[in-house]
């Protein structure tokens, strides 16, 4: 039995949204949008259209380019601060024990105690570094471990659990 304290902090929270979240899906397509359209006004431009057509192509590429600041600065920049949030109100405190034994592993905090979680609903293990992001098909239950926050028992333990039972779903960033 491997046992480890989350304490949750931003940088945990910036941990998972860099590496286990897909904003940056959304920031490269809107990116790529914007660069597409550019080429496109700066053809037409060249090509020569009627005023009226080239002001409503520049008025949709500025919408464009407001959107990508959106999304950069809503989406990737305030997201750890909103992951850090949730996690206080789902669980009432930014504290989660995690016990991990053959089958699955368990949740304790202020608000849910002994909530169990099997390895085979498990969707995906992301391993970094510094952190292990245990990916689950429903929308709000991924969980963040970070490697010092072993308790009981070792880090490798911890490892070769995972290694033996998510040995198919662990994807290493």
């Amino acid at each position: 039995m491997v046992r480890a304290v989350m304490d949750y902090t931003r940088s945990d929270t910036e941990a998972f949204c860099k590496k286990a979240k897909s904003s940056k899906d959304i920031i490269i397509f809107y990116a790529s949008l914007f660069l597409l359209y550019s080429a496109g006004v700066i053809g037409f431009g060249l090509y020569g259209i009627e005023t009226y057509a080239f002001l409503i192509m520049i008025s949709v590429q500025a919408f464009i380019f407001l959107m990508f600041l959106y999304l950069v600065f809503t989406v990737v920049k305030a997201a750890p601060d909103r992951e850090l949030e949730k996690i206080e109100q789902k669980y009432g405190s930014k504290t989660i024990t995690f016990t991990f034994d053959d089958e699955s592993f368990t949740l304790d905090s202020k608000n849910k105690s002994d909530y169990t979680v099997k390895y085979a609903d498990i969707k995906q293990l992301i391993w970094t570094d510094d952190h292990y992001f245990i990916i689950c098909p429903e929308k709000d239950d991924d969980y963040i471990i970070r490697k010092s926050a072993v308790a009981d028992g070792k880090a490798e333990e911890l490892e070769n659990i995972f290694k033996e039972k998510l040995s198919d779903k662990i994807k290493r960033k």
